[in-house]
């Protein structure tokens, strides 16, 4: 019965979370009942969207089988580890959001270690058919230009990754494989209306964060505290 309930999204990621910490050098078994926490990033509920179609033929565990904040809890289940464990969605940025929120959570002394996974499959076409507000905010290139002045819109795409995060002396004490090292992050909003593509109607940017990343504009986003994460 939870197997065919099962949102495919969770079987993928729950592959995918497995390979991160192989990559890591991290035996599974090791993290048992340790402050190891689980973020995952998703907005997708397709699957559950299918499962309701037909009164007649709906899942019987909609509740473990679609609910996204099982995405998160089911790796934290399977991994038996007691951190923080929670699924974000804040739509196209909620990898990044939680992300950043893994950085609090280690900066904190909350966890000594977190899972960050991001999960976005299409399984239903709805998605691809939205005619409303939606629309002009796809890109006209039909590219994906991520952090660029040049970016005139968001293309729709799947996508499925996780990295393992530390403090950075904790990584580096253990030995472990450090692919890259955070130095900073910072989470913002642009206020306006829910979807505003042209860029004129949008109210200035805090000096907190900026939108793209050139030298100049990082800068002031480093200058809020944040411990050095390392990311395996």
């Amino acid at each position: 019965m939870d197997a065919s309930s099962m949102d495919p999204q969770q079987r993928v990621l729950m592959e995918v979370a497995y390979e991160c910490q192989e990559n890591a050098g991290i035996p599974v078994e090791s993290l048992g009942r340790k402050r190891i926490g689980c973020l995952v990033g998703a907005s997708a509920v397709d699957y559950h969207d299918m499962t309701c179609r037909d009164p007649e033929d709906r899942t019987e565990s909609p509740t473990m089988g679609t609910g996204r904040a099982l995405l998160s809890n089911r790796i934290s289940h399977y991994l038996n580890v007691h951190g923080s464990s929670m699924t974000i969605d804040t739509a196209c940025s909620s990898t990044l959001i939680a992300l950043d929120m893994a950085c609090l959570y280690l900066s904190a002394n909350q966890c000594d270690g977190i899972l960050v996974g991001g999960v976005n499959m299409y399984l239903s076409p709805e998605r691809n058919q939205d005619m409303g507000a939606m629309r002009p905010t796809a890109s006209a290139t039909g590219k994906c230009h991520t952090f660029d002045a040049n970016a005139d819109g968001y293309v729709a795409a799947e996508a499925v990754n996780a990295v393992f995060l530390k403090r950075l002396d904790d990584a580096v004490r253990d030995r472990d494989p450090i692919r890259a090292i955070i130095r900073g992050t910072a989470t913002n909003s642009a206020a306006g209306p829910p979807v505003s593509p042209c860029r004129t109607t949008r109210p200035r940017r805090p000096p907190s964060v900026w939108p793209t990343p050139t030298r100049a504009s990082q800068r002031p986003s480093c200058r809020r505290p944040a411990i050095s994460s390392a990311v395996s």
